[in-house]
Parts: structure tokens; C-alpha cells; sequence
């Protein structure tokens, strides 16, 4: 049963994303430069994902 559309979804997926890029940018601050990498490829797969969801 789908409940959200994929407006819905993809809206909640960004307002999602958006919170936790403003909630670990004072976190991000204390991180090295290898964890502040991962953290970005990790963010860019999925920005990946809901764009490719988003395709479909």
C-alpha cells in the first residue's frame, strides 16, 4: 500500500536531508578531513538515489 506519493516522498526525503546537513555542521567542525570525505560521498549516494527515485 502506498501511502505517500512521490512528491510526498521525495519532499520528505529533502526536508529530511536538509535538518540533518544544518544539525551536523557544528558536529562537521570537529571531524578530520577523512571523516568529513566520507561523510560527503555518503551524502552524495544519496542525493544519488532520491534523484534516480525521482526519474522514474
Amino acid at each position: 500500500l502506498e501511502i505517500l506519493s512521490h512528491w510526498e516522498a521525495l519532499m520528505l526525503e529533502l526536508l529530511l536531508c536538509h535538518f540533518v546537513v544544518q544539525e551536523s555542521f557544528a558536529y562537521l567542525q570537529t571531524l578530520s578531513l577523512s571523516q568529513k570525505f566520507t561523510l560527503i560521498m555518503c551524502s552524495l549516494v544519496l542525493l544519488q538515489a532520491a534523484i534516480s527515485r525521482f526519474q522514474l
